[in-house]
């Protein structure tokens, strides 16, 4: 029903219900947390998606695939080094799951741009799994596209080293001593 008024309508709020009233009924039906997640996700609700993805952990320890979720809800609220976690532990966990090496490229292409070509290669891990992902593809293209434009810019300049600061004064003059 959660499917049917997000997908066909777009109406994250009574799709959102839907997928709550899932869980409720069912605590044990890991899709109702994964879909409820991804709601309050695209409804910028990154606290409550960590929250439900905590109940799918709590109620489905061993069958919940909730990492990209949460890994994603993670990374909107700063908290980088638990999302980091949370991704990998998620592709461990699944490897065939293309939203897990999407989000951890997007997380490393976010958080730390010295490591956009490992970025770049879980988005290849993606391909693998599903060649026409859209938005593989697109992480893709922006991600080369920095690593091209990155590499032109250190091609380009070079950097001077910074003159060396003189002391003109002595310490004990700068603090009201005489010497």
């Amino acid at each position: 029903m959660g499917l049917t008024y997000f997908k066909g309508f777009y109406d994250t709020s009574t799709a959102e219900q839907c997928f709550r009233m899932c869980v409720i009924n069912d605590p044990k039906h890991h899709y109702a947390y994964k879909n409820l997640a991804f709601v309050k996700n695209l409804s910028n609700k990154y606290d409550e998606a960590i929250g439900v993805c905590n109940m799918a952990k709590e109620f489905n320890p061993n069958t919940h695939d909730t990492y990209s979720l949460w890994a994603f809800a993670l990374l909107k609220r700063g908290r980088y080094v638990e999302a980091i976690r949370k991704i990998r532990k998620g592709a461990e966990k699944n490897p065939e799951n293309v939203d897990n090496w999407i989000v951890w490229a997007h997380l490393l292409r976010q958080v730390n741009t010295g490591k956009l070509h490992s970025a770049l290669q879980k988005i290849y891990k993606a391909l693998e799994i599903d060649p026409n992902h859209q938005v593989a593809l697109y992480e893709k293209k922006i991600i080369s596209e920095i690593i091209k434009m990155d590499e032109r810019i250190s091609a380009d300049t070079k950097l001077q080293p910074k003159p060396e600061l003189v002391v003109t004064t002595s310490l004990s003059s700068q603090i009201g001593h005489e010497e």
